[in-house]
């Protein structure tokens, strides 16, 4: 009987034990289960670990790709990039001795043929109607100097201009004045543009630059256009000027519409023309100037004005003049033989005009076609 007892005693002792082992082992199943599948778990701290490494690799292609790019580029320019110095009518490269005439070699450049068509809006140009303008196909492309765009001291673009003005468009006014240089140079992108190279409109910086003209500053008369005079910069506003009291008495006009006294003494007097101490230095009458001699930019001379004094386009470049009591701003332009940086679209009495002119689009080359 007592033997009995005892073997019950032990098989419940046993099973009591298989229990607790059962339950223990579940909890450890549980807890492995979650340290390996878990939202912390070691499979997606192992997925992590992979991606970080992923990423790594990648990031290390990139800049190894980058490097190696820079590296190219390094060797493109050392090879292949020029170093340009005008001398006389001539622009050479002293890196691979490339020599061009201004004005007279002619570069085989192609414009790209897919967008050759492009329209202004009236909200643009001012004018009634809607302009729609074309890519003229018989030009050429003539060597205008050289440019420093990275301004690091060194000319490394070539740059190029057509052998005659192209296109035709009109400005009129306020709205003329307002968006006339950024409308000429969109359309001379568009409409110019190669598949590697963009073009933009000439500047009265380009035209100074090839014909070596400083202009000595901003222009205005006391006397009509009798007389005219110069401050000596291009910093001066209306309302520093001597005859500023004549000049808001006739009209306080601004091309913006603020038309206050106090926003148009604000304008700076920046227009010129080719002139000095009163005489035109672009012109047949000066062409024995000793100061600054004709024959001597022949070839520079026709390319921006024409051989017969013929061309006529707009430049995009902007300026204020004086004249008495008229303060007129407009848009760079060449006509008839001069240049000035300042045609009439606006003046100060609220009277808008009109220029029609056509078009000269430049393009940088930094590599020779």
């Amino acid at each position: 009987m007592n033997k009995k007892k005892v073997l019950n005693k032990q098989n419940g002792i046993t099973l009591v034990a298989l229990v607790i082992t059962i339950v223990i082992l579940i909890i450890l199943a549980s807890v492995t289960l979650s340290a390996t599948i878990g939202e912390n778990g070691l499979i997606k701290k192992a997925q992590e670990a992979k991606d970080r490494t992923t990423n790594a690799i990648k990031a290390e292609e990139e800049e190894m790709n980058k490097l190696e790019q820079e590296l190219d580029t390094i060797i493109d320019n050392s090879v292949n990039s020029h170093i340009w110095n005008r001398s006389g009518h001539y622009v050479i490269c002293s890196h691979c001795d490339l020599k061009f005439e201004i004005g007279k070699s002619i570069i085989n450049y192609k414009t790209k043929l897919s967008e050759n068509k492009v329209e202004i809006t009236p909200e643009k140009s001012g004018y009634i109607e809607k302009q729609v303008l074309i890519q003229e196909q018989d030009i050429s492309w003539l060597v205008l100097g050289i440019a420093d765009e990275n301004k690091d001291g060194i000319n490394e673009s070539l740059l190029i201009t057509t052998d005659k003005p192209v296109n035709n468009i009109i400005l009129y006014g306020a709205t003329g004045y307002l968006y006339g240089v950024d409308e000429l140079n969109r359309v001379c992108k568009e409409l110019y543009s190669s598949d590697i190279e963009s073009a933009r409109s000439i500047s009265i910086e380009d035209i100074n630059e090839v014909l070596k003209y400083e202009p000595e500053g901003g222009t205005y008369t006391t006397d009509g256009a009798v007389t005219w005079q110069t401050t000596g910069n291009f910093t001066t506003k209306l309302k520093e000027l001597s005859i500023w009291n004549t000049i808001k008495s006739v009209g306080t006009k601004t091309p913006d519409g603020i038309n206050t006294e106090e926003a148009l003494g604000e304008y700076v007097l920046n227009g010129y023309l080719y002139r000095e101490n009163g005489e035109y230095l672009i012109c047949n009458i000066n062409k024995n100037d000793t100061r600054y001699p004709i024959k001597e930019i022949k070839n520079e001379l026709e390319l921006i004005v024409g051989a017969q004094n013929d061309f006529q386009y707009l430049v995009a470049s902007r300026g204020g003049y004086v004249a008495h009591s008229m303060y007129s701003i407009g848009i760079a332009n060449v006509s008839n033989g001069g240049i000035s940086n300042c045609g009439d679209l606006f003046g100060n009495t609220g009277l808008e005009k009109q220029i029609e002119a056509k078009l000269r689009p430049v393009v940088s080359l930094k590599q020779i076609p």
